[in-house]
């Protein structure tokens, strides 16, 4: 049986990863379009391997397809997520709910940086 604290760690990294998908939607279905602007480019830090192209001359080619894309941004969040789980088991709640945004950019300033240093480059083509 787990663990009621990795539990609620895994549910509280959870929450911040979904929060601003979930977020931005109910902007969208709300018809706040504007409102939307200032939280894209949180969207973009958590979850840029949809827009992942490699440069050559005046084209790019993307490094995945959208669905290949999607499966290794929840590969790699569910990788740190249960890590941040079995991390913070013994943290508080409280510590947990601060601690957590703090990884989820940190991770994704550190995603943008390695793909940077390997030569792929990033082309949000909606923003």
């Amino acid at each position: 049986m787990l663990d009621r604290s990795l539990l609620r760690g895994g549910a509280i990294f959870v929450a911040w990863l979904l929060g601003p998908i979930g977020l931005l939607f109910g902007l969208a279905r709300a018809g706040m379009g504007a409102a939307m602007g200032p939280l894209l480019p949180l969207l973009f830090i958590i979850y840029p391997h949809d827009w992942f192209v490699h440069r050559s001359g005046y084209s790019s080619a993307p490094v995945f397809s959208s669905s290949t894309a999607a499966l290794v941004a929840i590969a790699q969040w569910a990788l740190v997520t249960i890590e941040f789980a079995v991390l913070t088991r013994r943290l508080s709640a409280s510590r947990q709910a601060w601690l957590a945004p703090v990884i989820v950019v940190g991770i994704g300033i550190a995603v943008l940086v390695l793909t940077s240093l390997f030569g792929i480059t990033i082309e949000a083509d909606w923003l």
